[in-house]
Parts: structure tokens; sequence; C-alpha cells
């Protein structure tokens, strides 16, 4: 008795496409996972993120050196911080691209900046009520020149999303006094 061999395979192994999702969807969809990541690790490390109740004698330990509580906020950079963030709150990308400042000028065009702001801030809707929570000081920061900066954090209610944001404004010491010369939103 002869034994039977089993059907041979003609499946060609090397030209099967695989089920799902492709490895560059594989790959956006992680870079996009690992920078939301690094950005909330950022958020947390610069900031004591606290209610803006807490004075700062009372805060954690795990304060760093350069932060000071929200009242020590330099008045001048908080005024610009305001208006700038009221520009954005206004939808008025351009207005908040002519009053930020140099070196935010130099590194995005205001029609880069409007296209980068819009489809992040614009879904957020109208901000119910925003707190200054922490202001971090340095004298330098990664990708800039050494100078003066105060980093500013705001805790923001906004109409479209559940929970509060935290909003980042990082300002400079200019010629012309303080200047917004990045903004984020975590």
């Amino acid at each position: 008795m002869e034994k039977e061999s089993p059907p041979e395979d003609t499946a060609v192994l090397n030209q099967t496409r695989p089920a799902g999702l492709s490895r560059s969807a594989w790959l956006t969809g992680g870079m996009l996972i690992m920078s939301i990541a690094i950005a909330a690790i950022a958020v947390f490390m610069f900031a004591g993120i606290g209610d803006g109740s807490t004075p700062a004698s009372t805060k954690a330990a795990s304060t760093t050196p350069g932060d000071v509580s929200a009242a020590e906020a330099d008045p001048q950079a908080l005024s610009s911080a305001r208006i700038f963030l009221n520009r954005v709150d206004a939808s008025d990308w351009d207005g908040s691209w002519e009053v930020a400042g140099t070196l935010f000028q130099t590194q995005v065009s205001a029609a880069e900046w409007a296209e980068r702001v819009e489809p992040v801030r614009a879904p957020l809707g109208a901000a119910k009520s925003r707190k200054l929570t922490n202001v971090q000081r340095a004298s330098s920061l990664p990708g800039v020149p050494e100078g003066e900066f105060q980093i500013l954090q705001f805790r923001t209610d906004f109409a479209g999303r559940e929970g509060d944001a935290i909003e980042t404004v990082v300002m400079m010491q200019g010629e012309s006094g303080w200047e917004v010369n990045g903004y984020f939103i975590a």
C-alpha cells in the first residue's frame, strides 16, 4: 500500500498581502501616539499641575528650582500672553501671529501658523475659563537661542472639550519686552 502524499501548497508566500492596516498606517499611528505621550510627559514635567489655589510654599517637592507660583508671573509677560490667547480665542490667526515674538514669526509664516493652529484650536470652541496655574523660568530651551524665558501654563475649560486642557505659552524676553514664542495645547 502506497502512502498518500499530502496535497501540495501552491500559494506563493512572498506574493501575499497582509490583512489589515498597511505598515505606513501603523507607523503613522505609532508616531502620533508617541508624540502625544511625549507632549503629555513634557507638560507634567514642566508643571506642578494644580488648580492654582495652592501657595508655592505648599506645592509638592517635585517642582524644579525654576518654578514659581502663578502669582509671581511677570505682569508684562502675562499681559502679552493674554493678548495672544485672546486673538487665538477669536480665531484671529493672523492677529495672533502679528502679536507673537520675532523668533515665532521667523520660524513660521502667518499662513503656516493658521494652517497649523486652526485644526487644533477651532474644534475646542470658546474658552469658558482660563486660569494661570504655573510659571517656570529658564535661561535655555531646546532648539532656541539662549535667553530669558517664562513658560506660562493655563488650565483652560473649552466649550468643545470635556475636562480642562493645559495651554502652554512660551515667553521670551525680547528687545521690546516679553514676547510669545511658543504655544501648545495638551
